[in-house]
């Protein structure tokens, strides 16, 4: 098990524990209960609304009952650039922007067997897909002075703790560069000197992190009368977290300690994943203009290992220490919520469609397994954050397309985004445009679609409130997608 929480972060109302030590909290459960898939060129355009009776490989990818609405065999590949840009507000000491980060990635990779009959049942179609979520890296920093060290973190982290049981990812570290000072090691007394008279201090901090994840799908599709579809899908995921961690002091100006110049503290987390779920998917279109779906996805099993570090350098006024942590490993095993969705589409002949999709995620039931009972009190106090803390969310997306030529479609899209925090109910909008060039045996997608989140950010919080203040800033990303897609009929 991995050492305590230490960053409050709060994610448009997206209230998340994370932990410069990488111990499992919220953010964890969110990062694979409430990942997106990337879009495709016409999900793009339309954010995700024709999953509901779609065409193209993203919808196959949500709902498994629109691989059945395809006459002929398809190969599809896509790719999308996604960008990540944060601006850090920290009161009263300014903005800090980071640079954006673009990264470029597959979107899918995707074959469909189609088999029409001449009876009721008109098509069985079968689709072997690999697939991407929307996976950023983002950057963020920021500064600020004020009195106070993570050091008094650290000094009431070890407390009562014999200096042979201090964790080794903190205050042993602190411990041994002697940020901390051992007044009695059995008893656990310990000092930190420059805290008496608390100058004022220059607190930077650095966060870096990139996820990576990926799903393969094996689908089967069913048309019954041009009426009714239905599909089912077994999906197996894979993921990579990694987070560096950089937070520093040192004397502000005009500010003099005998017991202290600056700190360093690093601290490193990559993660790596794998699971396995699977979905159920039927449409119901009782004329020529109107459909309507309903889809599901089962409880994801998530296989999780982290692997997390750190480093501490602190330079007093005689000399300079360094001291890493050994390295970290932790296996756990994540359940995520079972995730319902549907909507409505209407279809004008030859001259366009329109889809409104709405889906819902109770992110209360996601539950951690330890496997281990020596790990069961840290367990129980983390599902029952999880039930408190987080909340039942939903989505809606309207999008839609528009034909003014046979070879070309105009599209456009709305979605709407609830927090999944029980203190925030809000929803948060993302839009998208794009077009489609479809010709006789080849069709290419393009989209583009924009969102921003806001979050606050707390660089360290101590176990017991205290009146030093913690560093923290709002942080705005605007994050934008365009993706690319090209297909052949076979």
């Amino acid at each position: 098990m991995k050492s305590r929480s230490a960053i409050l972060y709060i994610l448009i109302g997206l209230c998340a524990l994370t932990n410069p030590l990488s111990a499992q909290d919220l953010s964890d459960a969110l990062r694979y209960s409430n990942a997106r898939l990337a879009p495709s060129g016409e999900s793009a355009a339309m954010m995700g609304a024709n999953a509901v009776f779609g065409g193209d490989f993203y919808s196959a990818s949500v709902n498994p009952a629109c691989v059945g609405t395809f006459w002929k065999s398809h190969l599809d590949f896509g790719m999308y650039s996604i960008s990540a840009r944060t601006k850090s507000t920290v009161y009263p000491a300014g903005r800090f922007v980071s640079d954006p980060k673009r990264d470029l990635n597959l979107t899918n990779l995707s074959l469909l067997m189609a088999f029409n009959t001449r009876g009721k049942w008109k098509t069985f179609n079968f689709l072997a897909q690999l697939y991407s979520y929307e996976s950023p890296k983002r950057l963020f920093h920021y500064s600020d002075i004020s009195r106070g060290s993570i050091t008094y973190r650290w000094l009431q982290f070890a407390e009562g703790v014999s200096v042979y049981e201090l964790n080794p990812y903190e205050e042993g570290l602190a411990v041994a560069t002697n940020a901390l000072h051992v007044v009695d090691s059995s008893r656990g007394e310990y000092i930190a000197p420059y805290l008496v008279d608390t100058p004022r201090l220059e607190k930077q901090f650095t966060q870096y992190e990139s996820t990576e994840m990926i799903r393969s799908q094996l689908a089967f599709g069913m048309n019954y009368d041009n009426r009714l579809y239905i599909g089912v899908s077994l999906q197996a995921g894979n993921a990579q977290y990694r987070r560096n961690y950089r937070y520093r002091e040192h004397l502000a100006q005009g500010e003099s300690s005998e017991f202290f110049k600056s700190l360093e503290y690093l601290d490193t987390l990559n993660s790596s994943a794998t699971s396995l779920s699977a979905s159920v998917g039927i449409i119901y279109r009782w004329n020529y203009h109107w459909a309507v779906s309903l889809y599901l996805q089962s409880r994801e099993y998530w296989m999780i290992e982290d692997d997390y570090s750190s480093t501490l350098y602190y330079e007093d006024a005689d000399n300079t220490a360094e001291a890493s942590s050994p390295l970290g490993y932790f296996d756990y095993n994540l359940y995520t919520p079972i995730k319902i969705g549907g909507g409505v589409s209407y279809i004008f002949k030859n001259r366009g469609r329109i889809h409104f999709r709405m889906d819902y995620t109770d992110h209360r039931k996601n539950i951690f397994d330890f496997q281990s009972i020596d790990f069961y009190p840290e367990q129980a106090a983390l599902n029952s954050d999880v039930t408190t803390a987080l909340a039942p969310s939903l989505s809606f997306a309207l999008g839609g397309e528009v034909l003014p030529f046979s070879f070309l479609r105009l599209r456009a899209g709305l979605r709407m985004t609830q927090s999944p925090y029980a203190n925030n109910r809000s929803f948060y909008p993302a839009v998208g445009v794009g077009f489609g060039l479809n010709l006789k045996h080849f069709y290419i997608d393009v989209g583009y679609s924009r969102y921003r989140y806001q979050e606050g950010h707390v660089a360290y919080q101590y176990p017991v409130p205290s009146t030093f203040p913690i560093p923290s800033a709002t942080l705005t990303t605007d994050y934008s997608i365009l993706s690319i897609n090209a297909a052949m009929r076979l």
